[in-house]
């Protein structure tokens, strides 16, 4: 019985897992790349690690299964940190002054 609900809790993790949006971890350039060889268009979710709203999107939004359905079907997605790595450059170069 045991081994029966620890298969029943693994597979509705995993099935929860597939629902939701599927950010890569690629840099921007590499995810323009993807996306032209996928025939798909780039979703870039910016973010801060102090935004509210970037929270409540990441938590609440991106984890629906609409929500990854759709952005899997049509984008490759990115998430990037708008105050570290490439993200200041990035939010310079697209005019990237507010968040959300």
């Amino acid at each position: 019985m045991k081994k029966f609900v620890l298969l029943f809790v693994c597979m509705f993790a995993m099935a929860s897992m597939f629902a939701q949006t599927n950010f890569q971890e690629l840099t921007l350039e590499k995810a323009l790349e993807k996306a032209k060889a996928e025939d798909k268009y780039v979703f870039v979710d910016c973010y801060t690690s102090w935004c509210g709203p970037c929270k409540m999107m990441a938590n609440d939004v991106f984890t629906l299964e609409a929500a990854g359905n759709y952005f899997n079907k049509n984008f490759v997605c990115v998430k990037i940190d708008m105050e570290k790595g490439e993200g200041p450059a990035i939010g310079k170069q697209y005019e990237v002054d507010a968040y959300p």
